[in-house]
């Protein structure tokens, strides 16, 4: 760690990956008279350290314990706990994490006082500055404080290791380190799915400022694993885990990505285009060409041909037995039969997501700000005959609680990729929706625009789970049967300890763990027909807005549930299912985890209430900002200029077995066009 000294002007620095502070934090606020006073950036350790994250936690001797618990709080909720990339002792430059400092003087002293200077280009770590002597009672509380530090390296060092940073974390800031005014040609409101690959593609000849809520993926390693994708899912929090949790109305629970990469850096990694019928049923101007060149693009960057795991290829022949025919073998192309999809996971099981994308982007022409919170779209009055204001920027909060102005030149647009959920919702608070709805809220109306958060869809899943007799491998979903009948079938299998059991002085405890394998087939229906609708709940954007689905509301979503299950039922009879049940006296049988189908497959009121009783989402969902009802066929928002909506909640219809090649797809398509419709107005 270095020579602490006498502490002279010291500063105590603690990157983290993964680690809880609380404690440390709780620690230094029991110290008599210590308490946490101030949480700032440091903008300038931030260049140094290459640091996209760098705070600053001032200690010094001053009452006010309100002021010491809010700062806390600000620190542990601004989400700063999870963007560490890494622990070093001794060499600090090309890390990423928090900097906790010790206050120059803890007898008086501002707050910005206690810094001092830093010394050398390289480390960093533990630098004394020039400052004053500290009373000894002062030397032994920072002594205490250095030792909490120092203890927490020695635990924790030999555990990590740094990783290398992709490569488009070259222009990704934190939202804090934005000034409070710039201005963009584009402003794209959403690192997600579609909103990655767009402002890659807009960045080739435009300056481009992308805003995300939440952080860089390859932060979290649960994100960028397959093993990590459910516990991505179940460790959530309200304000800043990769998935932000939100249930609907009918209390199924669900997830939206709170991460640079959206939803593709939480997702199963399933990659299968759309049908054929998707792109005439969609409304969108499609140009035939962009569409497959934009497809090989993200293709070639991002999707991988799977290694198929023996369960899957047990659903494979399983689904072939049926009658599930063609076998289609591996295709990323939407045809009926059984076939195997791409994968955004690599062989080693490494995700990779939009945010790759942006990889592609030109650096000198693009920022990608996170912890980046959109509050509302910003009107101006327009001169255009079709549209009686423009929208001319955005203001967003960074993590610390400062208001930042992005603002558009000349010919700019904002563009909001923020998905199903965020945008329409977003739409709402800045003025753009029902006219009495609004004005209910206190929200003042830019343009009369009805349909906005209504024809919301979610594709209902249902399925069965049971316990394999024998050990089977991660898999998530990697096959998929397109069926005739109105359902995709698809399968995952997941490795699980057993619970620890109650010790024994009879019994020698296991010397490692023991794990058994859980396997589930589902199925996903297609469409759906059943409408639902998004409302405001508060007039806070952090808020989730309320959602209703209408699962099954409408009869042909639950008779195509029906026809899936009743298939499920067909694949647990098939011989290739043999292996997995359990052999008795009396024959084999399922050890189902959860309920198993019913007796009577034949009976669609028994199936129907299967269906109705166990439904689920499969994370599809998509509406809330048609096309021909908020925007216009090119995805421009109707009543406004400069705006427009490019993500899932333009489509009135899941594409195909899976969304996410259409989103990404979608993504690098508009913003070609795009660039070639301004290209065709400048030459003339």
């Amino acid at each position: 760690m270095g020579d602490v000294g006498p502490f002279k002007g010291s500063a105590v620095h603690v990157f983290k990956k993964n680690l809880d502070l609380t404690g440390v934090i709780e620690h230094i606020m029991a110290l008599d008279d210590v308490e946490i006073v101030d949480v700032a950036q440091d903008l300038d350790f931030a260049t140094d350290l290459a640091a996209d994250v760098v705070f600053v936690v001032a200690v010094d001797n001053f009452e006010g314990k309100e002021a010491a618990g809010g700062a806390v709080e600000d620190l542990v909720d601004g989400s700063a706990a999870a963007a560490a990339d890494s622990i070093h002792a001794v060499e600090f430059r090309q890390v990423e994490g928090l900097l906790f400092r010790v206050g120059e003087e803890l007898g008086g002293g501002s707050r910005g006082e206690g810094r001092g200077e830093r010394e050398g280009e390289g480390n960093l770590g533990l630098t004394l500055g020039q400052g004053k002597e500290l009373p000894s009672s002062s030397l032994s509380k920072m002594a205490a404080i250095a030792i909490s530090f120092l203890m927490l390296f020695s635990l924790i060092a030999s555990t990590l290791s740094h990783t290398q940073s992709p490569t488009f974390m070259a222009f990704v800031l934190n939202a804090t380190a934005l000034p409070p005014h710039d201005s963009f040609d584009y402003i794209i409101v959403g690192g997600g799915t579609a909103g990655c690959p767009l402002a890659a593609t807009l960045s080739l000849d435009h300056r481009v400022l992308l805003l995300e809520r939440g952080g860089p993926p390859h932060l979290n390693p649960n994100v960028m694993t397959q093993e990590g994708f459910i516990p991505t899912l179940r460790q959530v929090d309200p304000f800043h885990s990769p998935a932000q949790p939100f249930t609907s109305e009918e209390g199924v629970p669900n997830a939206r990505g709170r991460v640079l990469g959206g939803s593709s850096a939480i997702n199963a990694g399933f990659y299968s285009r759309a049908d054929d019928q998707f792109y005439n049923r969609s409304g969108i101007s499609w140009d035939p060409n962009l569409i497959e060149r934009s497809y090989q693009w993200v293709e070639k960057a991002i999707v991988f041909e799977p290694e198929l795991q023996s369960w899957q290829s047990s659903l494979r022949d399983a689904l072939l037995e049926i009658g599930v025919q063609p076998y289609n073998s591996f295709t990323f192309k939407h045809s009926l039969g059984t076939k195997i999809g791409g994968s955004t996971f690599n062989s080693s099981g490494h995700r990779h997501s939009a945010a790759d994308l942006l990889n592609y982007a030109r650096e000198t022409n693009i920022k990608v700000a996170v912890y980046a919170t959109v509050e509302r779209i910003l009107f101006a009055p327009s001169d255009s005959p079709t549209s009686k204001e423009n929208a001319i920027g955005v203001v967003f909060c960074d993590n610390l609680g400062r208001y930042h102005h992005a603002m558009l030149r000349e010919k700019g647009e904002v563009i909001l990729s923020a998905g199903a959920i965020g945008s329409p919702h977003l739409l709402l608070l800045s003025g753009i929706g029902q006219r009495n709805y609004l004005s209910s809220w206190g929200i003042p109306v830019v343009t009369h625009s009805p349909f906005v958060g209504q024809f919301v869809y979610d594709n209902p899943r249902n399925g069965i789970s049971f316990v394999s007799p024998m050990l089977l491998q991660h898999s998530l979903i990697q096959v998929v049967g397109i069926t005739d009948s109105g359902a995709y079938l698809e399968a995952s299998s997941n490795v699980l300890p057993f619970p620890t059991p109650v010790h024994s002085v009879f019994m020698r405890p296991p010397s490692s763990p023991l794990y058994f394998s859980v396997a589930s087939i589902m199925e996903k229906i297609i469409g759906p027909v059943s409408a639902g609708s998004l409302g405001l709940v508060s007039t806070e954007i952090r808020a989730n807005p309320s959602v209703r689905f209408n699962y099954f509301s409408n009869p042909v979503d639950l008779q195509r549930c029906v026809n899936g299950t009743r298939k499920i039922g067909e694949l647990l009879r098939s011989r290739a299912m043999d292996d997995y049940r359990f052999w008795g006296w009396s024959g084999g049988d399922f050890r189902f985890v959860g309920p198993g189908l019913p007796e009577n497959q034949s009976s669609d009121v028994e199936m129907g209430e299967f269906c109705r009783r166990t439904v689920n989402t499969i994370w599809h969902y998509h509406g809330g900002c048609l096309v021909g009802r908020v925007v216009d066929e090119n995805l421009k928002v109707m009543g406004v200029g400069s705006l427009r909506v490019i993500d899932g909640s333009t489509f009135s219809i899941s594409p195909g077995t899976n969304p996410q090649a259409t989103l990404l797809m979608l993504g690098r398509h508009m913003g070609l066009k795009i660039l070639k419709e301004r290209m065709q107005k400048t030459t003339i």
